[in-house]
């Protein structure tokens, strides 16, 4: 008789279940946050986490982060990594990837998976976005108008090129 020796299939081999990702746009002042549908077809710009500028400040954020995983079941973080327009890593890539290390550590109990993918020009393109439809829609009122906006479209456009 031979031994039955199955070993679970590599997480990409995998059917996708039925839950939603959530996509950060990770800056030192403000995280933009999208979160996909279950069917992981859609990503939509969600919040904005405002990073305290203090000690103790990224750790709020990564509690913040950590809390809107539990809420949203969220077994799949995508993070957009900082490049220059060369594909090379700065200082804003290396404070990510600082930060990321971090999310992984208070994120790795609930066995939730983090990738980085390149972001380049994800802000620039929320913006021309962003300004297209305020041209179109002049006149209406914009609560959620400027910075805080820009941060969740980013990271909805992070997590959608994730997605597509």
């Amino acid at each position: 008789m031979g031994s039955n020796n199955t070993q679970p299939a590599p997480e990409s081999d995998l059917p996708r279940r039925a839950e939603r990702l959530l996509g950060l746009d990770i800056g030192t002042h403000r995280i933009g946050v999208a979160v996909s549908d279950e069917l992981q077809i859609v990503a939509s710009p969600e919040t904005t986490i405002l990073v305290a500028q203090h000690e103790g400040g990224t750790e709020e954020a990564i509690r913040a982060i950590a809390e809107m995983v539990h809420r949203f079941a969220v077994r799949r973080v995508i993070i957009g990594l900082p490049r220059n327009m060369k594909g090379e890593r700065g200082v804003q890539a290396q404070w990510t990837e600082q930060f990321v290390a971090q999310l992984r550590g208070a994120l790795i109990v609930r066995k939730v998976y983090i990738s980085l993918i390149d972001e380049r020009l994800t802000t620039t393109q929320a913006l021309r976005t962003f300004q297209e439809e305020r041209g179109r829609s002049r006149g209406k009122s914009h609560e959620r108008s400027g910075r805080t906006t820009l941060d969740a479209r980013a990271a909805a456009l992070i997590l959608q090129g994730y997605l597509d």
